[in-house]
């Protein structure tokens, strides 16, 4: 624990072997040694929110920190924790949800508790790990991987199944833990109970009968200890956990059972708050129900979590007996309690939606003719598909397609909701990629959309599709005959995405005034609907227009820095994505230290939400810097980098951007050789803004190899792509590019002329460098 690292430990074994117990132990002697301690459980699959068991942890670790003040600001508390606690506070620490940007999670937590870690040692314990969902397992393995320089142990618990289950579980920290011997069992057993006062022989049949598991043990202990024990004969102990449990809630006096078997229905955890609304709805039986869970923890049938008014069962198998002991009628009339009472404290609608779902499942069994039945199952399926809808805007994809599959399950065939239903849930595996088929079932739902006169949802299901497609010649009319429609529904989230598709596809093209005034409209709506996704999307994409457009440099930076102003706080992925043009364009006016800054900035960032495609990207803009600068040798490091990571994603776009500033970095340097084999194998991308640059220097290389008439028709081939564009940057480019195929070929009239327009152009922008380039090259006229 206080090694100066992350480190994941998983303790697995069966059911009842102890895990927890001797996790209990673990914590509470690193607790007396100074270490900060926090615990969570699991819930089973489908309760509560996905990363509830490591928010819960956390929570209790960074209580302890501030009480230490280890988290206060001084010498070695990064100024960025404040932001990385403020965004745990948003999600995680709140209610266990990964938050509005999933991406910034790890990222959080890691600075964290390596900041908390360098003053104390910090024990994590995350348990039923097996009933976990993927999203926490993914975090863990992200988490331990990325502390370095802090004594941090997350130590998970689970069953021996999660290792079978999961092939790519870190093999490097299991932990088996297996039954007890029997000289083992028996001295544990002593310290459960005196059995020698009951019956001769009684230790051994328990020890035999539990089999080394502790928890049977501890069941059969406790049986012993209630009346009548001692008269039991040989054949009268139960044979099985379940029939032990059963055995003792049937001795239980009537109050105690009545709480404990009410206390099941939340599922393996409740709260005293919850308990209490099932009391209320029909009289409780008995003393106070505080009398009885002191007397049903003293059982050790439940116990006390270290979250205030909260408690679990001691066991899995407890809860699932005492819940089987109601009556179908019971639990149905208790989980629509829960369900509106979760309702009425505005909790996650999840929530809710499950507990609905679980009373209509009841209600048919038990009241299949009933109206109320197709009551239960609507409203269970609207709330399931609003809960999500929600995790779908927070980026939970996994819990999104788990909640909408639910709801879709619910709708019947003719229900009209369904079809929207099932375009959120194609979004989501679309997003996981879980949907080899995605265009097709999307095309299916948009057609079954339109022909039920659901145009909303069509329009949702275009745009998606769209997304998918490479833009055929009237995709941006297709984008804009969306808008009357949301506008019509008061759609913010299709606006949003109506204007984005309209401002990317103009931005494409190479109009870059028209884009930014497109994507303002999109970054309204995006705004109003609070969907990150698309609000980072569309700054990024504003900035980009900033950079690559007509605005001059001066009115460009203040656009940027206005950007970042607005919605850079607390959103770091924005702020990596608007610093990259920002650079640039200091760049371009000579300010190359204030400019590298920020790109290292932001490969930081982006490098520590694990980036791997974004980490390409800042590769290329670390490279311009380096051109733009002049250093052209330490440009062409970082673009042969980056044109091999990019080929090793898959990344074409970004390839052909790094393929050609290589081939640049080699014409500046005079390497010929070099410049020939790079040039011959890039590929034109369709982004005019990129592939004027591509014919640029094809265009030279080739007219360094002497091909004179394929060197000039590919000059003017960049300066025609370019014109396509109103970026006088990338005009000024392939001007002064064709100004060096000109000379090469013996034009200098000409030669000049491409010079003197190309001088014009960057100083229109405000790219003094760019001016720079064009003086040097009419100095350099022979």
């Amino acid at each position: 624990i206080r090694s100066a690292c992350g480190r994941l430990v998983t303790l697995h074994g069966e059911p009842g072997v102890g895990k927890t117990r001797l996790a209990t132990e673990f914590a509470a002697r690193v607790a007396g040694q100074g270490a900060l301690v926090g615990a969570g459980r699991c819930h089973p699959y489908g309760e509560g929110t996905p990363l509830h068991a490591l928010g819960e942890a956390l929570r209790q670790v960074v209580a302890a920190a501030r009480e230490r003040g280890a988290l206060d600001p001084g010498p070695g508390v990064s100024a960025d924790v404040g932001e990385a606690l403020g965004y745990l506070q948003s999600g995680l620490l709140r209610d266990g949800s990964p938050g509005d940007q999933p991406h910034q999670l790890t990222w959080a937590m890691t600075l964290v508790l390596t900041t908390i870690g360098n003053g104390y040692p910090v024990l994590l314990i995350v348990d039923d790990l097996h009933a976990a969902r993927p999203a926490l397992l993914g975090t863990l393995r992200q988490l331990a991987g990325r502390i370095t320089g802090a004594a941090v142990l997350v130590l998970a618990l689970g069953r021996s199944e999660l290792i079978d289950e999961h092939g790519s579980w870190p093999a490097d920290g299991l932990l088996p833990l297996g039954p007890l011997s029997a000289d083992e069992a028996r001295r544990f057993l002593a310290t459960l109970t005196e059995v020698a006062a009951h019956q001769a022989g009684l230790t051994d049949r328990i020890v035999e009968r539990a089999g080394g598991n502790p928890f049977f043990l501890e069941q059969l202990a406790a049986i012993t200890d209630q009346p009548g024990a001692g008269q039991q004969e040989n054949d009268a102990l139960p044979p099985t956990v379940r029939s032990v449990i059963a055995a003792r809630l049937d001795r239980l006096d009537p109050g105690e059972q009545d709480v404990l078997l009410r206390a099941a229905v939340p599922g393996n955890r409740f709260s005293v708050p919850e308990l209490g609304a099932l009391l209320d709805a029909e009289p409780a039986v008995g003393d106070p129900p505080e009398q009885a869970l002191g007397t049903l923890t003293e059982r050790r049938l439940i116990q006390p979590e270290r979250v205030t008014d909260a408690y679990r069962f001691s066991g899995v198998l407890i809860r699932d007996v005492a819940y089987n002991t109601l009556s179908k009628r019971a639990r149905l009339r208790y989980h629509e309690v829960l369900a509106a009472w979760y309702r009425r404290r505005t909790q996650s609608p999840d929530l809710v939606g499950l507990h609905l779902e679980r009373a209509y499942r009841l209600a048919a069994d038990l009241h299949p003719a009933d109206p109320r039945v197709r009551r239960l199952r609507i409203d269970a399926a609207q709330t399931l598909a609003s809960a999500g809808a929600r995790a779908l805007r927070g980026s939970d994809l996994p819990w999104a397609a788990d909640l909408l599959t639910q709801a879709l399950d619910l709708h019947d065939e003719s229900s009209p909701e369904r079809t929207a239903v099932g375009v959120q849930l194609a979004e989501a595996q679309l997003l996981l990629g879980t949907d080899p088929d995605a265009q097709q079932t999307l095309r299916t739902l948009a057609g079954r959309a339109a022909a039920d006169g659901d145009q909303r949802t069509a329009a949702h299901a275009r745009l998606l599709l769209a997304a998918l497609e490479l833009p055929g010649p009237s995709a941006v009319e297709d984008a804009l005959a969306t808008v009357p429609v949301f506008e019509a529904a008061d759609d913010h989230l299709g606006l949003a995405r109506a204007w984005l598709r309209v401002g990317q596809l103009r931005q494409l093209g190479g109009h870059y005034s028209e884009a930014e005034e497109l994507l303002r409209r999109a970054l309204r709506h995006a705004v109003a609907t609070d969907t990150q996704l698309e609000l980072a999307t569309v700054v990024g994409g504003l900035a980009t227009s900033l950079w690559r457009g007509p605005t001059p440099v001066e009115a460009a930076l203040a656009g940027c820095r206005a950007l970042l102003a607005e919605h850079g706080d607390g959103h770091r992925a924005v702020r990596a994505t608007v610093n990259c043009p920002h650079a640039v364009l200091l760049a371009y006016r000579g300010d190359h230290d204030e400019a590298r800054a920020l790109v290292q900035a932001s490969l930081q960032i982006i490098t520590e939400l694990g980036h791997a495609y974004g980490a390409v990207t800042m590769m290329i803009f670390a490279a311009t810097l380096e051109s733009l600068a002049g250093r052209w040798e330490a440009a062409e490091n970082l673009l042969r980098d980056a044109a091999e990571a990019s080929l090793a994603h898959g990344d074409t776009l970004s390839y052909a951007a790094a393929a050609a500033g290589l081939t640049r970095a080699y014409l500046e340097q005079g390497k010929d050789g070099a410049v020939l084999d790079a040039a011959e194998v890039i590929a034109v991308t369709g982004d005019p803004f990129v592939d004027a640059e591509i014919y640029g220097v094809k265009g030279r290389a080739l007219a360094a190899r002497g091909d004179q008439g394929a060197a000039l028709n590919t000059a003017d081939l960049a300066l025609a792509t370019a014109i396509l564009t109103d970026s006088t940057a990338c005009q000024a480019t392939a001007e002064l590019d064709r100004a060096h195929v000109l000379r090469v070929l013996g034009d200098d009239a000409a030669a000049a002329a491409a010079a003197v327009t190309a001088r014009r152009l960057y100083r229109d922008k405000g790219h003094v460098v760019g001016v720079g380039w064009a003086a040097v090259f009419a100095e350099e006229a022979p």
